[in-house]
């Protein structure tokens, strides 16, 4: 017998006796707690804002003036007027979240209503912004996401919480974005799909939780 037969005989022998071999490892659903899963109003908006100084307020609203206005578009139509879009910036909802624990909150910004571009079933726009010496720096940039909810979570990825970026399908299902910190930045780690109902061919089963399960499972 060859040295490749020996060897092909000895790998069948493996996976006969330990058929876990070879196999590919589980994914598993994502640990998500949806009742700390936060979705802003008007009431959190950039304007009514009290934990915000002057300074602050303006230099979000000029930042987000720029930042909306290809999100709004581009023909002579859609782009809104300075004043339509001062204002629209000024509804822009707003958190402040320490992520990363160093006493200095950082800024979770969403959009609000169509005319920031949000969609019909409610999935806006999104930023995270960490304040730095020459201005604000982007973790999340709102072109990438536009989403309903997000959730801080208690896991740590090179000392910032993740993020789970909740966007809205229908009223029993949601899409979740896994993201963590890596080289200033946040980035998409996982995409899950959260059920509230399980079908079968007869009834239709309301769950208390969500079934959470990796995106096309």
């Amino acid at each position: 017998m060859n040295l490749r037969s020996l060897s092909y005989v000895i790998l069948t022998s493996l996976l006969i006796s330990n058929p876990v071999i070879g196999q590919r490892k589980p994914v598993h659903a994502l640990h998500w707690d949806f009742h700390h899963s936060q979705e802003l109003t008007g009431e959190n908006s950039i304007q009514k804002a009290h934990d915000l100084t002057p300074t602050d307020r303006a230099a979000l609203i000029t930042f987000l003036e720029a930042a909306m206005r290809p999100l709004m578009g581009n023909s002579e139509d859609e782009i809104q007027s300075a004043s339509e879009l001062r204002h629209v910036a000024e509804e822009t909802r707003l958190r402040l979240v320490d992520l990363n624990g160093d006493g200095k909150p950082e800024i979770i910004l969403q959009a609000m209503g169509l005319k920031a571009g949000c969609g019909a079933t409610g999935n806006c726009s999104i930023w995270v912004l960490e304040r730095t010496a020459t201005g604000y720096s982007q973790l999340v940039q709102g072109s990438t996401f536009k989403v309903q909810t997000f959730t801080v979570q208690g896991e740590q990825t090179n000392g910032y919480k993740d993020l789970v970026l909740g966007m809205h399908g229908s009223a029993s299902e949601q899409t979740l974005f896994l993201l963590r910190y890596k080289d200033g930045k946040y980035y998409r780690s996982g995409c899950y799909d959260a059920n509230w109902e399980i079908v079968s061919e007869d009834s239709i089963q309301q769950l208390k939780a969500p079934k959470i399960t990796p995106c096309g499972h």
